[in-house]
């Protein structure tokens, strides 16, 4: 399906494509993947100047907000994905057990929720920026970090008792990173698997009281990377 004027509502995208494209938008769509062995079937895709609003993500289906794109109030539940790419921009997504929301360097997410078994993950480099603000992370839901997150821009973040952030380049088999709290600065410090020293920091706001270092957990993930688990919390 390719909307190209007006609007849709109440699609249903099973294993097929719903094209969003400028001008035009999706409301209540349910996108419909092919289950873990076939991820490449069942997308929505929010070209430029396209609007995706209170759609549903399952069974490793995959919502991609291209540049320009926006998608509003999306929900992931069992396997769903949300892509959001450089300049595509995404507001108030709920991420339910199995599901996952990437944000890619210059990519933007405004808001959410991330519950228990549901993931987070932003990828960073040394190309744009990617923007996260005003996300809540529950208890048991994981916030993922993959290259130099230092370099994007986290503001609002706020980590429930027991929320757990996977730092995937940091080696945890050689030597157990470190952790250090200097304000609403958390800031780890490790090696990469090639013994490259790696430091990630970021900034956690809008938090009622302090934090120290000894409210944070590190473990291995026992994939070569390092889970790092907020224990206690003044939000």
């Amino acid at each position: 399906q390719t909307l190209y004027y007006g609007s849709a509502v109440s699609a249903t995208v099973n294993q097929g494509q719903q094209q969003v494209n400028s001008g035009t938008t999706a409301i209540g769509t349910q996108v419909i993947g092919g289950g873990v062995d076939h991820q490449q079937f069942g997308t929505q895709v929010v070209a430029n100047g396209g609007v995706a609003r209170e759609t549903t993500v399952q069974d490793y289906g995959n919502q991609v907000v291209s540049s320009g794109g926006s998608a509003v109030d999306t929900t992931l539940v069992s396997g769903g994905q949300q892509t959001i790419n450089d300049h595509g921009l995404a507001s108030n997504t709920t991420v339910s057990s199995g599901g996952t929301v990437t944000v890619n360097p210059g990519g933007s997410l405004n808001g959410g929720t991330v519950l228990d078994g549901g993931t987070l993950r932003v990828m960073q480099d040394s190309s744009d920026v990617a923007i996260l603000s005003g996300v809540t992370v529950e208890s048991g839901g994981v916030f993922a970090l993959t290259g130099d997150v230092s370099q994007a821009s986290i503001q609002a973040l706020t980590l429930m008792k027991g929320a757990g952030i996977h730092f995937e380049m940091l080696d945890y088999s050689t030597e157990a990173p470190i952790v250090t709290v200097s304000g609403s600065t958390v800031t780890v410090q490790g090696e990469a698997s090639d013994g490259t020293a790696i430091t990630q920091a970021f900034t956690l706001t809008g938090i009622d009281g302090s934090i120290t270092a000894d409210e944070f957990q590190l473990v291995s993930d026992g994939d070569g990377g390092t889970n790092l688990t907020y224990v206690a919390c003044y939000c």
